[in-house]
């Protein structure tokens, strides 16, 4: 089963002397068959390990799973909306974004609106909240360390 976590991980102010201010950082882990199969965040670490903020989102999700709201995919949702909501989600979205979103915007309602554009051609949209595409690698990283062998003699 695929799933999407996402959040707001808060570090604390540094303490004094430093006057590092409180920081927040966006935090997302995706999940394919009860593996992590991707993580973005705000604080940009390129490291071959996950940053603190990944690592304190998920342990946040095991936790605290009771309270952590579930969600449908990002498609259902809109199913459920009629134009004028349709309207105000983009806009919205684009307003707040506007920096990261705006040329990409501009691009797709240029392709939507051309009759025959790759975009038209295509039925459904892709919906990164709804799992992964069929056509997405899948790797387990095995640690031959960690496999131990019991050998049962009925």
């Amino acid at each position: 089963m695929w799933f999407h976590l996402s959040g707001v991980v808060r570090a604390p102010a540094a303490v004094p002397p430093c006057s590092e201010p409180e920081r927040l950082y966006r935090v997302t882990v995706s999940f394919d068959r009860c593996k992590i199969t991707g993580v973005t965040c705000s604080c940009e670490a390129r490291d071959i390990f996950w940053c603190q903020h990944v690592v304190a989102l998920a342990l946040y999700r095991i936790r605290n799973a009771d309270s952590v709201r579930l969600r449908v995919p990002i498609s259902e949702t809109l199913l459920q909306m009629d134009r004028q909501q349709l309207q105000k989600f983009v806009q919205y979205l684009i307003a707040e974004h506007h920096t990261e979103v705006l040329p990409t915007a501009q691009r797709l309602a240029d392709e939507v609106l051309q009759a025959r554009s790759a975009i038209n051609r295509i039925c459904g949209a892709p919906d990164p909240t709804a799992g992964p595409p069929p056509d997405a690698h899948h790797a387990w990283h095995l640690d031959e360390q960690q496999v131990r062998f019991i050998l049962v003699i009925i």
